[in-house]
């Protein structure tokens, strides 16, 4: 079987699984590139929160800055774990779940009065950003299997870009309702569109991960890519 019918037999098979809307592999990448414009901000706007937090906080912008680093190292560690639970869970429960918590670590930011809380608040925002990072590029990759690189392409430039149309709009909030209202409009509207998200992206059929490891040895290996610890022996990812 050549590759086009791979991909048509995949489609085919996907179609009489979720019916030709949510089996629309189209419609897949689309929501996937939402859930990413969606933790944009998350990143990619908090030099626009971070004077007036200064003023509200009444603390230090070094101080402040410090929840952005507690926000990366969350998103970016807890991302091996996320993947393990994906190909556990499926990405609808792991999604609903990350939508939750950017949207109530991002309101709440403008809610605390501490830093603690700020930290607390920004890490847990930074737990659902990884989950939808990873989930995004995962589900996408999966469903274009025969044009992996403009999957994720498209997926990495959503997250890039995606902070764009929502920087004039958090400018004019913050200045004439404050930071409060900033963080509580925007964390509200990204955690709904997430969960939103959660519904509508599946795993196409077959490619999620098994469980047992004798279905995983069953598995052709060159289709659904490494195990993790077939993962860790490459050199290429210690390289990377």
């Amino acid at each position: 079987m050549n590759k086009v019918d791979e991909i048509e037999e995949m489609r085919v098979k996907n179609i009489n699984a979720y019916g030709s809307f949510l089996g629309n592999r189209w419609l897949q990448l689309i929501a996937a590139v939402v859930g990413m414009v969606m933790i944009a901000n998350l990143q990619y706007a908090w030099t626009l929160f971070t004077t007036p937090l200064v003023e509200q906080l009444r603390s230090s912008l070094t101080v402040i800055q410090y929840a952005f680093t507690l926000f990366i190292m969350f998103e970016t560690f807890i991302q091996p774990a996320a993947g393990y639970l994906l190909d556990r869970f499926g990405s609808k429960l792991m999604f609903v779940i990350a939508g939750l918590f950017v949207g109530f670590g991002w309101s709440m930011m403008g809610q605390v009065n501490s830093v603690s809380g700020l930290y607390f608040s920004y890490a847990l925002a930074g737990i659902g950003a990884g989950i939808i990072y990873g989930g995004c590029v995962s589900v996408a990759v999966r469903w274009f299997p025969d044009r992996r690189g403009m999957a994720s392409g498209i997926i990495a430039g959503a997250f890039g870009l995606g902070s764009m149309p929502f920087v004039p709009v958090i400018e004019r909030i913050l200045e004439s309702s404050g930071v409060t209202k900033a963080f509580l409009s925007t964390g509200m509207l990204q955690g709904i569109l997430i969960i939103i998200v959660a519904l509508i992206l599946r795993y196409p059929v077959g490619s999620k991960m098994p469980n047992k490891k004798e279905e995983i040895a069953k598995l052709d290996q060159s289709k659904i890519g490494f195990s993790p610890m077939q993962m860790l022996k490459t050199p290429n990812f210690w390289i990377i």
